[in-house]
């Protein structure tokens, strides 16, 4: 059986791989920014079909959690990973065609993003991902662009 298949007409749901976190977690600590770690401890959720399954993302290290976006990405095999939605403080937002499929939560007491996956289908079977982007680091490390130079 493949990535996402599951005997008895169910479906796995699978979470990145642990050591890719590891080793992104070690490359931003050697070069200096901040220590932000998203992770995500189902290494695979497996639902029957029509069912529903959550996924859970903890972060630590953001200093602000409710104030934060967190970004959720579906890779299916042999695609390019999507952006499924965001969630800031104020609302979800869904990318295109995404509304009835998923929704997110963020839980007020502790930094922990869920996202929810409706009415399972063959088609949703991949690997989901949550991302935070830090902009104070991303302002930080801003340079100017310099528009290069005719010699006309």
């Amino acid at each position: 059986m493949g990535p996402g298949s599951h005997p008895h007409n169910c479906l796995t749901l699978q979470s990145p791989n642990p050591d890719i976190i590891h080793l992104l977690k070690q490359e931003a600590s050697e070069n200096g920014c901040a220590q932000i770690h998203l992770g995500q401890a189902q290494l695979s959720v497996t639902r029957a079909k029509d069912k529903t399954a959550r996924i859970d993302c903890e972060a630590s290290g953001i200093q602000n959690f409710g104030s934060a976006v967190i970004h959720w990405y579906r890779h299916r095999p042999g695609e390019a990973p999507q952006r499924i939605l965001y969630i800031s403080p104020k609302k979800v937002e869904f990318d295109k065609g995404n509304e009835n499929k998923f929704n997110c939560e963020k839980k007020p007491d502790q930094p922990i993003s869920t996202l929810t996956v409706n009415e399972i289908a063959p088609k949703d079977g991949a690997t989901y991902y949550c991302a935070y982007w830090d902009l104070t680091v991303l302002e930080s490390h801003r340079q100017p662009v310099q528009k290069p130079h005719s010699e006309y």
